[in-house]
């Protein structure tokens, strides 16, 4: 994918990260919303990626979180706790099998169903990338006025809830 920027007559589908001006006019040449929110998680992804420990993405520590809410919880629990779907759940759970974080047994009483638990080695890390997600969380509010930072978070909840709503919450 090619990144342009001023003068060069071709933006590409997002202009540079690293350029807040060319992104700033980019955005203010499409004020989608839909854009906004996706342009601002990929920021945020990135902000976590520089700061986390270890080889971990901001929806693996959702993941990781919740199972070490409700230790021995299964995939349905994650999915409605998280926000995430099916598939990309599935997906994260089986990485996170794999990297030896999660450890995902039979259910005793139905053995047709899995629970989930955080190994030591996902402790540790959880541990360790929690306090970094506190900080992004944080710096990510502090991009705004401090007046401004309580609508925002409502502002967001708000678009979550009504649009989980209307479409029935998470999808397969």
């Amino acid at each position: 994918m090619r990144q342009g920027g001023p003068g060069s007559g071709d933006w590409g589908l997002f202009p540079p990260i690293a350029d807040a001006r060319n992104a700033e006019l980019w955005c203010a040449m499409r004020p989608s919303p839909l854009h906004l929110l996706h342009r601002a998680e990929q920021v945020a992804d990135r902000l976590f990626q520089d700061g986390a420990p270890g080889f971990i993405t901001p929806r693996q520590l959702a993941v990781l979180t919740t199972v070490s809410e409700s230790e021995g919880c299964n995939l349905t629990a994650v999915i409605e706790r998280t926000g995430i779907d099916r598939s990309t759940t599935t997906e994260l759970v089986q990485r996170l099998v794999r990297k030896r974080l999660l450890q995902k047994r039979r259910n005793r009483e139905d053995t047709r169903a899995f629970v989930l638990n955080l190994t030591d080695e996902g402790r540790l890390l959880l541990a360790a990338v929690e306090p970094v997600a506190r900080n992004l969380d944080a710096a990510l509010l502090r991009s705004l006025p401090p007046a401004r930072r309580e609508s925002f978070m409502k502002a967001l909840r708000s678009i979550v809830r009504t649009l989980e709503e209307r479409h029935g919450g998470v999808s397969d």
